[in-house]
């Protein structure tokens, strides 16, 4: 442990296993040193039903980006993993899941009947592209990564849904109650403003360690801005380029 000199988090876009490596096959040995194969996609094809009920079956070879975001809010993923009943019955209203008497509704138990293609739906012709998975050589250096390393075969959300609360949990162990995406002029005052809107009584990982002893590289918007406190803290926050120049001459310290 004495010779670890920096420890790299590495934070990248929502993706789900089943879309990154449901298609690999993994085979390897467990942490017991017992072979094991890595879960994956199902041999028998997934189909799955929109809301018109007209059924799509996941396809191979999924596109790098999509042309429009898919829904990812809470309500969102109420409908993904527990089905088209929650949306007929208008659980979902303005982002919202509506709960009733018996409280979350339960889970879908077949692929068929969860509603990920019903939450595509919304964007024409989209849920062929959004309904895929990629396949292991659209991805050779994560897969290569993969096999020669290790990797997690159950990926979950701290919270089952967007990026902000997550990345919250990520560095503090909790939301602090986010569960949904700030609206534009809260991202706009945490942001640009370095206002902070979100505060840990707990504290986070920053607050536990030396400012010194870390650095935060923004590749776009860095969700730890806007905690309470960072606002002091802004000249740890550099971009990419100062990262990759620091890694060059040796002079990164945290």
């Amino acid at each position: 442990m004495s010779q670890i000199r920096h420890v790299f988090v590495l934070m990248l876009e929502n993706r789900s296993y089943d879309t990154i490596f449901g298609l690999s096959n993994f085979t390897g040995t467990s942490p017991g040193g017992g072979a094991t194969n890595a879960i994956g996609l199902p041999a028998q094809p997934i189909i799955n039903f929109g809301r018109t009920g007209a059924s799509y079956q996941l396809g191979h070879g999924s596109p790098y980006a999509l042309g429009f975001d898919p829904g990812h809010e809470f309500s969102d993923i109420a409908v993904q993993l527990c089905g088209l009943a929650v949306a007929s019955a208008d659980a979902v209203r303005n982002d919202t899941l509506v709960l009733g008497a018996s409280g979350y509704p339960p889970l879908a138990v077949d692929p068929s009947t969860t509603g990920f293609a019903a939450t595509y739906e919304d964007h024409d012709d989209a849920v062929a592209d959004a309904f895929s998975a990629f396949t292991p050589d659209q991805l050779p250096v994560l897969n290569f990564l993969a096999r020669e390393f290790g990797v997690c075969d159950n990926w979950y959300a701290s919270m089952p849904g967007p990026t902000w609360p997550n990345r919250f949990f990520s560095v503090a162990g909790t939301s602090s109650g986010l569960d949904h995406s700030p609206s534009d002029a809260q991202v706009l005052e945490a942001v640009i403003l370095n206002a902070p809107i979100f505060n840990f009584p707990n504290g986070t990982v920053f607050s536990k360690m030396r400012p010194t002893d870390w650095l935060i590289v923004q590749g776009d918007v860095a969700q730890s801005r806007a905690i309470y406190g960072m606002q002091n803290q802004l000249s740890r926050f550099v971009g990419m380029d100062a990262l990759l120049s620091q890694l060059g001459d040796g002079s990164l310290t945290a």
